[in-house]
Formats: C-alpha cells, sequence, structure tokens
C-alpha cells in the first residue's frame, strides 16, 4: 500500500483532516487527552498549503474547554512528541504571536 500524503487541509474551511493511520499508533496513543484535543483543535486553523496557524491559546480553551495552563502544557508536549512545531510570527515589532506547524506525525 502507498504511503498517504500528509495532508491537514484540502481547500474547504473550517476543518482539519487527520487519517486513521496518523492516530493508531502506540506515539499518538501516549500522548495526554489534553494533548490530543488540542491537536484535533489546531487542524482547522492550519492552513493548507504552509500547515501553519497562529490560533490565540485562549480560542483554544475555548474550542476544547480546558483552561488555557492545560493548553499551554499540552502545547508543550505535541512539541516535545514532534506532531507540531512552536515558532514565532511578527506582525510588527510590537506583536509577536506563537506560529504552530503542523508536523508528519512521527511514525
Amino acid at each position: 500500500m502507498a504511503a498517504e500524503e500528509f495532508v491537514v487541509r484540502d481547500g474547504r474551511s473550517g476543518y482539519g483532516v487527520v487519517f486513521l493511520s496518523h492516530m493508531d499508533t502506540d506515539e499518538f496513543r501516549k500522548l495526554s487527552t489534553g494533548s490530543r484535543c488540542v491537536y484535533f483543535a489546531l487542524l482547522p486553523y492550519a492552513g493548507r498549503e504552509t500547515q501553519k496557524c497562529w490560533p490565540k491559546i485562549s480560542s483554544l480553551a475555548k474550542v476544547v474547554g480546558f483552561s488555557e495552563r492545560t493548553i499551554y502544557r499540552a502545547i508543550k508536549e505535541l512539541a516535545d512528541a514532534k506532531y507540531i512545531h512552536v515558532g514565532k510570527k511578527e506582525f510588527s515589532k510590537t506583536r509577536r504571536v506563537n506560529l504552530y506547524t503542523i508536523l508528519e506525525p512521527p511514525k
């Protein structure tokens, strides 16, 4: 069976895609429930071409129903497990936000 191409979005807005084969792994099952929820919450925000997004922590907390502190812990766990990369996006000299890149899930 050919390897599936990793795609978060297909052009339609408001949803993200993750293949069952990316979730049905020991690595994914080792993630906390909070981290898995945050991962799924990031997918609809990600750009189709870049797999990047920069939602506010408060927006993610509202979507998944967790505290902002739990979101921060989940983001760290996802980054440590190589499901996302956390960088910075600079809009101006005074406005910088976290930039999340959805990565190809570890195999």
